[in-house]
């Protein structure tokens, strides 16, 4: 259940919508459309999140303020840019004006939004998780030890069934330079995903492994299971927590 469906916005009366969740649309300028993301989290007036064009590119917002008439106000910076939010919420839809403003100069567009429930949430986390499994294992079977490395937390755990706990990114990338490149390739089977509110998400399922000799592969007879925790922080996605099992 969402905290605080209404509360009253101080001595003024009116009653101040909470914006806490996730939201999709669409923005305009002029002939031009894309899509929007917002995830928010609303405490008494004070609005934190972050924004983009989907879940997997985020950026943090600052100076979030709700009003108790509705109003929703927000900045982001991007590079030489800073995006000014002046919306309304009205219910379940949050809509209005940005204004970007880039060295000096100044685009208008509007943003129609409406918040994600149920079965909407549930399929925009999947895809994300989804797609940021396909790319971290891109990079891990291409040997692509860099972007491998942009996946991981810091301090991201590794437990596996026959290794034993592996701390550290720069340890992870270390053992995968080891044992995998060139010798390995990873193929997933299976995959379920559930949200962990206020961190981020738990990506469970199986996949097979192929070893890589003389051209040709082998293995891949029987599936091992993995759990990946993921982290969502300032707009990003890092794996912290990997379990690895029934090798």
């Amino acid at each position: 259940m969402r905290l605080l469906l209404c509360v009253l916005a101080g001595s003024g009366g009116f009653l101040m919508a909470d914006v806490t969740g996730t939201w999709s649309g669409s923005f305009h300028s002029g002939d031009r459309e894309g899509s929007a993301h917002l995830i928010l989290k609303q405490e008494g007036t004070s609005v934190t999140g972050t924004a983009g064009p989907d879940a997997k590119v985020q950026l943090p917002i600052r100076k979030g303020v709700a009003g108790g008439d509705g109003a929703l106000t927000f900045e982001i910076e991007e590079g030489n840019s800073v995006m000014k939010f002046d919306l309304q919420v009205n219910g379940d839809e949050i809509s209005g004006a940005i204004q970007r403003e880039t060295n000096g100069v100044v685009q208008n567009s509007t943003l129609k939004v409406t918040r994600l429930a149920g079965a909407g949430m549930q399929q925009d986390i999947t895809s994300t998780i989804t797609a940021l499994d396909a790319n971290l294992f891109a990079s891990y079977n291409a040997c692509d030890l860099e972007t491998f490395r942009s996946y991981l937390g810091s301090n991201i755990e590794f437990f596996h069934d026959k290794g034993g706990l592996t701390n550290n990114a720069e340890a992870v990338v270390e053992l995968v330079k080891r044992n995998i490149c060139g010798k390995i390739r990873r193929e997933l089977v299976s995959i379920e995903v559930y949200p962990i509110p206020g961190y981020g998400a738990m990506e469970v399922g199986s996949h097979k492994f192929y070893g890589r000799s003389g051209g040709k592969e082998t293995g891949g007879k029987a599936a091992a299971k993995f759990l990946h925790i993921w982290e969502q922080k300032g707009g990003q996605w890092k794996l912290t927590r990997v379990v690895s099992y029934a090798h």
